[in-house]
């Protein structure tokens, strides 16, 4: 990625700190189980000391989407990671994501000593609109600008949405990132275009800096700029189920199973493409 110029910024996204589908084989046991949490701490020690000098990790992302029980559970969490990284590297930029629920109380977890902290939160709101067509989730056909929860989602919504976070959720003003924002595009249509053309108008605006989520998702449906077409689709669910019954191991894919999620292989929408390409050049 270096030799292209292009800036990562390292994730741990699934070590059992939440109950959703991508922490499904774990669950939320990273704030009982001591024992793991020890080694999620280590971890990071460990991938610290690996990149510490590596000019092209932009920094690390502690941990996705927790869904820490109390704030003192994700202070302790946080705290312990930071001291552990900052023994090896005071180079990169630690990122400390919002609580996944309980906002108002747990938020997140608290202030921390050290001046090289940027807070990162996930924006996909209103969820019913960009969430509809996801299995088990709202159905197709929902609005934006619409109503949601009582509450009229549009340009000024959204503006007024982070208003409000950076005078109320940031008391020490640290820079602001939005890990993730996106919406299942091949669902919500049109309406999809302007939403994402609306946040990032906004996020530019207010000089936070984002990242669209996701580049590529490997199965329909799915958010993200490029969907496998609709043949391969059907192919990699099959592979996926074999995989699931045991049938054959991941180390024993073929290559032209492999070759299945090369990027000719995926398809995207030239709509969305423009609008990323107006905004990110936008925000130079």
């Amino acid at each position: 990625m270096g030799k292209n110029g292009i800036y990562v910024i390292l994730d741990l996204h699934a070590a059992g700190q939440n109950r959703l589908a991508h922490n499904r084989e774990y669950g939320c046991i990273l704030w009982s189980d001591q024992e793991l949490q020890n080694r999620v701490v280590s971890l990071w020690r460990v991938i610290a000391e690996r990149y510490k000098n590596n000019p092209y990790v932009a920094g690390y992302d502690i941990i996705n989407e927790p869904e820490a029980p109390t704030r003192a559970a994700l202070y302790s969490f946080y705290q312990q990671t930071i001291e552990r990284i900052r023994e090896v590297d005071n180079k990169h930029i630690l990122f400390v994501e919002l609580n996944l629920y309980d906002r108002e109380k747990i938020q997140f977890g608290g202030e921390y000593n050290d001046t090289n902290i940027a807070l990162s939160i996930h924006f996909y709101k209103p969820g019913t609109f960009t969430n509809q067509g996801r299995r088990g989730g709202p159905p197709i056909g929902q609005r934006y600008p619409g109503e949601y929860g009582g509450i009229y989602w549009d340009k000024h919504q959204i503006d007024k949405f982070f208003a409000d976070f950076l005078a109320h959720d940031n008391p020490k003003r640290r820079p602001l990132y939005v890990g993730e924002f996106g919406v299942l595009t091949r669902a919500a249509g049109e309406d999809a275009f302007q939403w994402t053309e609306d946040v990032i108008h906004v996020l530019n605006n207010k000089n936070i800096h984002y990242t669209y989520f996701k580049y590529k998702h490997a199965e329909r449906p799915g958010g993200g700029y490029y969907l496998p077409v609709q043949d391969v689709d059907r192919q990699i669910k099959k592979m996926r189920n074999i995989i699931k019954k045991g049938m054959i191991d991941l180390k024993c894919l073929s290559e032209a199973h492999k070759k299945l999620f090369l990027t000719e292989n995926f398809e995207a929408p030239q709509k969305l493409g423009l609008v990323l390409k107006r905004g990110f050049e936008s925000k130079r």
